[in-house]
């Protein structure tokens, strides 16, 4: 990532400021893109070729029920399931820039790329 900002707690003036400053780079989101369907398919083939059928975690979920998400993963590990949790300071890092960002990079995806990424992986509600 261009702003070196990956999670909400790095708040300190220098981080915020460049990662506010980073413009909008379909060449480097796509870069990106393609990297991660990538590191997801070969997650997906160890799996598979492991016998494993993983839980999918989306980050969105994780913040809005963090016990409930959590109380599913120790379920399905048949592990005690948790009854509360400390409170986190996570928080979306999503705002109107990136809500613009992949609104410009859904219109400007080539074709090819289109069709073979389903448009339900690039919802910003996931």
């Amino acid at each position: 990532m261009a702003s070196g900002r990956f999670h909400s707690y790095q708040i300190q003036p220098e981080a915020v400021q460049t990662f506010e400053a980073v413009e909008y780079d379909f060449d480097g989101l796509l870069k990106w893109l393609q990297f991660l369907i990538e590191c997801e398919q070969r997650f997906d083939d160890l799996f598979r070729a492991c016998g494993l059928s993983p839980v999918p975690l989306y980050y969105e979920a994780f913040l809005k029920d963090p016990l409930g998400v959590l109380q599913q993963i120790a379920w399905r590990l048949g592990a005690t399931t948790p009854q509360n949790l400390p409170p986190t300071s996570l928080t979306l890092m999503r705002d109107a820039t990136s809500a613009a960002w992949r609104e410009r990079f859904v219109k400007d995806i080539p074709e090819l790329v289109r069709t073979s990424v389903d448009p339900n992986r690039l919802s910003p509600t996931m």
